[in-house]
């Protein structure tokens, strides 16, 4: 009947209902089961982050886009001597000298990256140390990216107390065995000259070609003291800068008439030396001894390891901030892969052609730390067998109000 077809048809409406609501209720449990599975293991991923974190050596504090430290694990509390609520939460600007002076390029820098994102590179890194409580701390600084998004910095720190106390006892010990080579070394030098200027009376030519082998072994000895006694005082911070106002023609007339053209002729090696050096350039606040030793050092390693027939060009340009001196050859050159060792420490190639050249591998290692002393840089480019070019920056600096930096310039012969 049409009363039996409506009831059927309520029926089937509130079952039809019942198993959407059984479907639903089943999709429901599915979806939350699934979506509890994915929460433990964020659960699990997040505690194995953090266990990881914890049980690094070196402190980590991360500080997001507006400079707010929103991280920082448990060796980061030991070497600072801080909480965790002394950390979290605060703007790194708060800390600005809370380790006297030490440290605030670190923090000024995450400050500045934060309120001028747009300017920050993303590969950047800064290095500064901090000192704390008799302990020297090492922190490296970079950006976090997502794509182009800066997210804002994280910092690494370091206990290097003990790697610089080892450095400075080596430093130490260079230096006095130094010393104490260089005063026998010296009578050596000095009755060998003798020797062979007749003092002592008639020679054979044995006895003369056995003290011209002393006295060339005597020179490289001496050599190699000198070295060792100036970057050990360069690492000692015993160097200190003599600055006057530089005219940089005079320093490249020195080196190059009086120093590279005298080896050229007592070495009989054929090579055409030129300059370069505009008379109008400006004079910079430099040592002139030191910037003296990086030219001459820089000139004696393209003589070494230039042919007879080559070339060894010195120029200097003016490029705005900066005075550009570039000592170029025609040399063997150097292979690419040695190109980011070349300034370290008694570094030198394993090839033949290089080590037929007497040397210590402290020369560029000594340059590289008497340019960075003057606020410079220093850049190589080479290619083997067919040369190279060593530029040091020098920076001007402004001329005090009230004085002049008068300018000689000197013409400087080619050839």
């Amino acid at each position: 009947s049409q009363q039996q077809m409506q009831l059927v048809r309520a029926v089937a409406v509130q079952v039809a209902n019942a198993i959407g609501n059984a479907q639903l209720y089943f999709f429901i449990q599915d979806q939350a089961e699934q979506i509890g599975s994915l929460l433990r293991e964020e659960q699990k991923e997040a505690a194995k982050n953090e266990a990881i974190l914890e049980s690094i050596a070196d402190g980590l504090l991360v500080a997001d886009d507006e400079g707010r430290v929103i991280l920082a694990n448990a060796a980061l509390g030991q070497m600072l001597s801080l909480q965790d609520e002394d950390l979290i939460g605060r703007p790194i600007n708060e800390m600005l000298g809370i380790y006297g002076t030490s440290g605030l390029h670190w923090s000024k820098t995450i400050e500045n990256w934060a309120h001028n994102s747009d300017q920050v590179e993303p590969f950047a890194l800064l290095t500064d140390d901090l000192h704390v409580e008799n302990r020297i701390i090492n922190v490296r600084l970079s950006p976090v990216f997502n794509a182009n998004d800066f997210l804002g910095t994280v910092s690494i720190f370091r206990d290097i107390t003990k790697a610089v106390e080892v450095d400075r006892i080596k430093s130490e010990f260079v230096s006095n065995v130094s010393h104490e080579l260089r005063t026998p070394m010296t009578s050596i030098k000095g009755y060998t000259d003798l020797m062979l200027m007749g003092a002592a009376g008639g020679m054979s030519d044995s006895q003369r070609h056995y003290l011209t082998v002393i006295k060339n072994n005597a020179d490289r000895l001496k050599s190699l003291v000198d070295d060792l006694l100036d970057i050990s005082r360069i690492e000692t911070g015993k160097t200190k800068l003599l600055r006057v106002y530089l005219d940089i023609g005079d320093v490249v007339n020195d080196v190059v008439n009086g120093h590279l053209r005298g080896r050229r002729q007592d070495a009989g090696k054929e090579m055409d030396i030129t300059c370069d050096i505009p008379a109008d350039l400006p004079t910079v606040s430099a040592d002139k001894e030191k910037v003296t030793r990086i030219l001459t050092n820089l000139v004696d390693n393209a003589f070494n390891y230039t042919p007879a027939g080559g070339t060894i060009r010195v120029s200097a340009r003016n490029l705005g901030d900066v005075l550009a001196v570039t000592v170029a050859d025609t040399g063997i050159g150097i292979p690419a892969e040695h190109l980011d060792n070349i300034f370290d420490r008694f570094y030198r190639s394993e090839s033949e052609e290089v080590r037929a050249v007497p040397g210590t591998g402290l020369g560029l290692a000594i340059v590289h730390s008497l340019v960075e002393m003057h606020g410079g840089t220093m850049d190589v480019q080479s290619e083997q067998g067919k040369g190279s070019r060593f530029t040091f920056t020098l920076p001007f600096e402004p001329v005090v109000k009230g004085q002049t930096a008068e300018l000689v310039t000197r013409e400087i012969g080619n050839g």
